[in-house]
């Protein structure tokens, strides 16, 4: 499951950008600039080096590639939707 809410984006190339705000938006993420607090760094393709991410310091931010956040995001709804639903049974 997702520990925050702030996404910055590092490394992705120009033409993902507005599909990855929107996506993440649509799970109610919030994109903030790089450097500023978050809760995760997301690399993408263009990144040379993922250690000359700064992390921050509060909190210390994880740094994970498209990909893996992609996997996680979808795994975090997943289990939200099942939850829901099953509260949803109880109820009717």
């Amino acid at each position: 499951m997702l520990k925050g809410k702030r996404i910055s984006l590092i490394g992705v190339p120009a033409d993902q950008i507005q599909r990855l705000i929107a996506l993440y938006t649509q799970s109610r993420l919030q994109v903030v600039p790089y450097g500023h607090p978050a809760d995760y760094i997301i690399y993408g393709s263009q990144l040379d080096k993922v250690d000359d991410i700064q992390r921050g310091t509060e909190p210390i931010a994880d740094v994970m590639s498209q990909e893996d956040f992609l996997a996680l995001l979808l795994r975090t709804n997943a289990a939200l939707g099942e939850f829901a639903s099953r509260g949803r049974r109880r109820a009717g």
